[in-house]
Formats: structure tokens, sequence, C-alpha cells
């Protein structure tokens, strides 16, 4: 397979008592300075993805969350900045942010004309390699949608820093119908969508481009009961798949579709444990809703599959139990909705949830939305 991965396939993580108290710390750097630019002759092609589903609605915003790939070119070069505009439809710039040193090399992945990863503190790039940018997280209210966005790189070559730009429409991610939650009561979403999600960066890169199945990708997990505003994920020492009370809750459809793969009988092994041998996903269901949505239930219990392959399943009809199968280090469902069937050759796309709650958006009930890292969401 001549790709390459941003992150090791598969690593659904999920989300320690430690990176829980992380999600309440957000740093903000503003970089304004605009280095000055030469205008180069063959200026490497620079892409933007996705095409769709870059915007996504988190219940009182619009949030952004996009890429850019520089492509394969015949001379050496080191990406010295970059600047990212997101415009209004008369090209007034809504928001903007400059990138440099090391605000820009924790956004770059760089790769050699093999595909693989330059080693850490590595900057040049070598002929026919490539440079991936994370473009930062951007929010708009809802009254103030972009409608392009524009992104610029300075790449240092040959001693002068040549400039390449792109711009991408923009237009808020649509469904017919939204999905409802997978799952029943309140639970905590993690491991993205945000800007530093594993999710995000768990990339393929090929000559196809670049797909990132997982851009907008949710880990579950339930709440333990009966412990008033904490919360909590696990009794006891955590050891045990019983411990949690995400183990062996009931997942639902998202949405009326055929069951196009449903794979069971991957063991669930203990919480912490080397992944075993097999799918990353474990075992999962894949629900295609139309011609180009599809939906990946992940990491469910061994047994508890309640559909096949070819079945058409009802919106709200059980689907199985989640369990710990897979790459997982704990209980916990891995939904996304992407494009295509498969988890990573794909391009993910905002799941819009009907009639939630989420908590850091305060008591009232959201007709549509699409919880980010770290939100507490629960359905009707």
């Amino acid at each position: 397979m001549s790709s390459a991965h941003a992150s090791p396939p598969g690593r659904f993580e999920f989300l320690t008592r430690q990176r829980q108290r992380c999600l309440a710390q957000v740093v903000a750097a503003l970089l304004l300075l605009s280095p000055p630019l030469v205008a180069g002759q063959g200026a490497p092609e620079l892409r933007i993805t996705p095409q769709r589903g870059a915007l996504l609605a988190d219940g009182e915003r619009f949030v952004l969350f996009a890429e850019a790939t520089v492509e394969p070119r015949a001379k050496a070069f080191a990406v010295a900045f970059a600047q990212v505009a997101a415009m209004d439809a008369n090209g007034r710039a809504l928001r903007w942010r400059t990138l440099q040193g090391d605000a820009l090399a924790a956004s770059l992945l760089l790769l050699s004309p093999g595909m693989s990863r330059l080693e850490p503190g590595e900057r040049q790039v070598a002929p026919g390699g490539r440079a991936v940018l994370w473009l930062p997280e951007l929010a708009f209210p809802e009254d103030a949608i972009p409608a392009s966005l524009w992104v610029q790189l300075g790449l240092i070559e040959g001693g002068r820093t040549v400039a390449v730009s792109a711009t991408a429409s923009l237009a808020p991610f649509t469904m017919r119908r939204p999905l409802r939650l997978p799952v029943r009561g309140e639970w905590l979403a993690i491991n993205g969508p945000a800007a530093g999600s594993p999710h995000r960066t768990a990339a393929l890169l090929d000559d196809a481009g670049l797909e990132i199945g997982q851009r907008h990708a949710l880990d579950l997990m339930a709440l333990v009961p009966g412990v008033g505003e904490q919360v909590l994920l696990n009794t006891g020492t955590g050891e045990k798949n019983s411990d949690y009370p995400t183990f062996g809750q009931t997942v639902l459809a998202p949405a009326s579709g055929l069951v196009v793969s449903a794979v069971d009988g991957r063991e669930d092994h203990a919480p912490m444990a080397a992944p075993p041998q097999g799918g990353p996903a474990g075992n999962h269901v894949v629900l295609r809703h139309g011609a180009d949505q599809f939906s990946i239930l992940a990491h469910l219990m061994k047994g508890s599959l309640k559909v096949r392959e070819g079945q058409f399943v009802k919106e709200g009809e059980p689907l199985g139990r989640v369990g710990n199968s897979g790459h997982s280090t704990a209980p916990h469902l891995h939904y996304q909705l992407c494009d295509r069937p498969d988890v990573f050759r794909s391009q993910g796309l905002p799941a819009l949830f009907r009639q939630v709650r989420v908590r850091r958006l305060g008591a009232r009930w959201l007709e549509a939305a699409s919880p980010l890292e770290g939100d507490l969401i629960e359905s009707r």
C-alpha cells in the first residue's frame, strides 16, 4: 500500500482521567507576523481538504476543520510559515491566522519521497516529498458563515521564500434528516472533533490525495450514575471491563440503512492491555444511509451483534452492545460518519444529531448539533 499514516491506524484511544483534566486548559496563540513573499515560478500544487464537510455545527456556532497538502515537487523545500483566512461571499476576511515557529511545527506533517515521516527536528523536505498542514480550528457565529477558505504557505527553496496559495469554497454540511445519537442517556464525547484529536491525524496520503475518514469521529463513554455533577467513567480500579458502565450498553442504529458490513467474534480484551491481532475496529457494523453517507460503529462486544450483512435496519434498531474489541484501551463506542464504508480510506463528515442536549450549552434541547471533544451529550 503506497500510503503514509499520520498516526498508527486504528488507535481509537480513550480519554484518561488526566486528559479529562486537560480539557479545561485551552491555550491560544495569535501570530501577527506576515513575512514578505517572493512570487516564484513552478510553485507546487497546494490542495485543501475536505471538499465538503469542513464546517461542523456544534449547536451555537460553526467550527472549521480542514487541511492543506503540498504535493510532490522537484526541489527540496522547508515550510517557513502559513497563513489562513476564512472569507465571506464578498472576499472579506472573517478569521485570520498566521502560524510560525513551534505553532507551525506542531501543525505540520513532513514526509519523505518514500512517504515516511521525517525525524523530529528535521525541517527540510527532500525532492519528491510532501507536507500536510492541519489548519487551526476556527469558529464562526451562525450569522457569519464563511463562503471560502484561503491558505498560503511560505516555502523556502534555494534561499528564497516562495508563496504558494489555494482557495476552496465552504458550505455548512447538511443532512436531509439529522441522525439520532446511537446510545441512550448522557455520554462523554472524547477524542474529537478537535484540532489535536488522534482521530483527525489518523490520515492516509497517497497519489489519490489526503483522506481522513475519522476527521469528525467520536469516542463515546457512559458516565458512572449517581455521582451528581462529577464526570466519572469507571468504578473500582478500572482494570476490568465491568468497571465501566459503558461496557454492555446497547448500540442503536443512528439512521435507517443497509448493513454493508457486520463483523463479530473478536475477543474483548482487558482495559489497557495490548491490542490483539486483527482489524483495529474489532467487532463492528457499517451502515449505508445513502450513496455517500456511511455510519461506522466499532469496538462492539463479542457475540452481541444483532444484525447481518445485507440486512436493512430502521433508525433506533439495536445493532449490538458496546465492548472492548480491536484497538481500544477501554470500553467505548467509536462512531464516525464518512463518505465511503472504510474507517481510513474515506473522508469524514460531521455527524449532526437531532434532539440532543449538550451540557456545555446549558439545559436546553437542541434541534440538531454535532458534539466536540469533551462535550457531555444526551438524547431524548
